[in-house]
């Protein structure tokens, strides 16, 4: 068996073919968007970087993707010699609506099912009252072709949800995949979750990582998705394809409901997740999305009721979980947010430790600069040294403004820290750095209604440079052999690389950074706050990891920025234990920083960059996988 290798080699020329393709489809909205961002400050800046980074990832995925296709076509005879031993080898019904497709995306989509090296398969379509010509006699022919082929033709247009629906009736299997009538399945794609089956029986639901198609063929815009996320599914539909799903489940909740029609997949995992947290990842693409004109695919505003159908659903999945918040606008479309109501008269402290070479002039602008996020309804708690105290008279300005001792030196952030929170009276501590400027009025607000959430263990905010390039958006493990800031560097540019995309969602996190972090008192006690024997690296890693160990989720926000001015002196002052304090990690945590449930596989940790690592040999393994329990 023989599959054409076709990948993007546009190089340099990609970024730029997305943009055209947006300019032609919107010219309105996407001249729009190219002003907002030459407008802003660093305007070109940014704007190369997003181009820059655009082609390199571009030109990394290219490798991947051929690379990893080569290593399956040397490996047909292994595969099927395992299928051929595994104890459990279940039927999948593949679900396919189709509605006046092209013939050639057609005949492209059924023959990506009857390639697969998986034998153990039907594929159930629902013709929903196509008026082209050519629609029946293909479909006519592939069931003549194959009896794993099935047809029923809907008499009346019924829209997706109704034809899924159809599909649905037709399907057998145990478990149901979901295939769009222009869209490809990678041949080993079936296989991959077979394998999962036979390793997690238990699994109700799985889903893979995915990338897009152009109308040439070529294969772009990889997608290398978290682990389970149940916070990231309440900001975006992020499981998309390929999603497999217990049949049985899929029946009970009521199948695929009409009122959420360009989003009804989206409304199906919201109700399925409420019903079992048995959901597992495959860290590898196996599903392509076409870009055709009017697909989402193409351009992600391209269905405004689909748009509005996400809305609706994840208003009624708030609802149904009593979660007590109004879903509104996220950073921008697709992405939503759910705004938890802040209960009764939570407060935070901010605490702030200074550096013993800050000026009095500075710490006084710094907690102005906090305060005015405030409203002045939170208490700070500024910890300094000796030299700032003495001239304390010029910070009595600042309201609500505490001043503590520093008890060591500019080299002990973490022991001045615990410091300023025991000194803290409000419930929920904010650590924040002193040269963090927050960039909107209800920063705080975006972050207590997180932590004041009994499930959660810390959440951290979107710091970014004066230049509008992300310096944390969400600590990932494993980075460097300890742990990093996933996109650091990267302008901080809607639509920047698609799967950069999750720097602008609420999203669990294994770590934040205590440049911006908050945590409810009381489970800052619980755990006896941060281990003094770090002394400035590396203790907000530890500290959101025994969370982890006791059951809490952490919880990275967008909706809080901060940019973050970067201070020589007091970089060198504490670089001298930045070693010392990533052996102490290494030391603590070991094998638990080599993976990172919420940071996938394919993404290299030599870096930060987001790059993608070697993958030719990951490809043609057994499936790593893990599943992350929602408590």
């Amino acid at each position: 068996m023989h599959w054409p290798i076709q990948v993007n080699t546009y190089g340099f020329d990609f970024p730029f073919r997305k943009a055209w393709n947006r300019l032609k489809k919107s010219p309105g909205v996407g001249v729009r968007k190219f002003l907002l961002i030459l407008a802003g400050p660093y305007g070109l800046s940014r704007l190369a970087n997003m181009f820059g980074v655009s082609s390199r990832i571009s030109r990394q995925y290219s490798r991947y993707y051929a690379a990893s296709r080569g290593a399956l076509t040397g490996q047909i005879a292994v595969i099927r010699d395992r299928i051929a031993d595994l104890r459990y080898r279940p039927t999948i019904s593949i679900l396919m609506p189709v509605f006046n497709v092209e013939e050639t995306w057609l005949r492209l989509a059924i023959e990506s099912v009857r390639e697969q090296i998986y034998p153990y398969w039907e594929l159930c379509v629902a013709d929903d009252a196509s008026t082209l010509a050519h629609v029946r006699p293909v479909l006519d022919e592939y069931a003549r072709l194959d009896p794993r082929i099935k047809i029923v033709y809907r008499q009346v247009n019924g829209h997706i949800s109704a034809a899924l629906n159809t599909a649905l009736g037709l399907a057998e299997g145990d478990y149901v995949a979901l295939l769009d009538h222009d869209d490809e399945l990678a041949p080993q794609a079936l296989y991959e979750a077979t394998l999962l089956l036979e390793k997690h029986p238990e699994a109700d639901l799985i889903y893979t990582d995915e990338d897009r198609l152009e109308v040439d063929g070529a294969h772009v815009e990889p997608y290398f998705k978290p682990d389970w996320s149940p916070h990231l599914l309440l900001s975006i539909n992020y499981i998309t394809h390929l999603a497999v799903l217990r049949r049985r489940i899929v029946e009970t909740i009521g199948g695929f409901k009409d009122e959420f029609v360009g989003s009804q997949d989206y409304d199906l995992f919201l109700r399925f997740t409420e019903k079992t947290d048995r959901v597992f990842h495959i860290p590898k693409i196996l599903y392509s999305w076409r870009k055709i004109p009017r697909s989402a695919a193409l351009i992600s505003d391209a269905k405004p009721y689909a748009l509005d159908a996400s809305y609706r659903a994840l208003s009624e999945a708030a609802r149904r979980r009593g979660l007590g918040g109004e879903v509104v606008q996220g950073a921008y479309p697709p992405f939503l947010r759910i705004r938890y109501r802040i209960k009764g008269e939570a407060r935070a402290a901010i605490v702030v430790s200074f550096s013993a070479e800050e000026s009095a002039r500075r710490a006084l602008l710094s907690l102005q600069a906090l305060a005015a996020g405030t409203a002045g309804a939170y208490e700070i708690i500024a910890v300094m040294g000796p030299r700032l105290l003495d001239q304390s008279t010029r910070l009595a300005k600042v309201p609500g403004l505490r001043l503590v001792p520093a008890p060591a030196g500019p080299g002990s952030l973490c022991e001045n820290l615990l410091s300023g929170a025991a000194e803290a009276r409000s419930e929920l501590l904010a650590f924040v750095n002193p040269r963090a400027v927050p960039l909107n009025k209800d920063w705080l607000s975006a972050m207590i209604e997180h932590a004041q959430l009994p499930e959660i263990g810390c959440v951290g905010a979107k710091l970014v440079d004066k230049r509008g390039r992300i310096l944390h958006a969400g600590l990932a493990l494993g980075i460097r052999g300890t742990a990093g800031c996933p996109g650091r560097g990267l302008a901080d540019v809607p639509h920047l690389v698609f799967y950069l995309n999750l720097k602008d969602s609420e999203r669990e996190v294994s770590a934040v950074s205590s440049d911006c972090l908050m945590i409810s008192r009381t489970k800052f006690a619980e755990l006896g706050g941060f281990r003094n024997e770090f002394r400035s690296h590396y203790f907000d890693v530890d500290l959101c990891l025994r969370l982890s160990q006791r059951g809490y989720t952490n919880i990275y926000t967008p909706h809080a920025r901060l940019r973050l001015a970067s201070d020589r002196s007091d970089e060198v002052s504490m670089a001298g234990s930045f070693e010392q304090d990533g052996r102490l990690l290494r030391e603590r945590w070991g094998n638990d920083l080599l993976s990172d449930p919420f940071y996938n596989p394919n993404l290299t940790r030599l870096g930060d960059d987001l790059s993608i690592g070697p993958t030719a040999e990951r490809f043609i393994q057994l499936p790593e996988t893990s599943r992350s329990t929602a408590e």
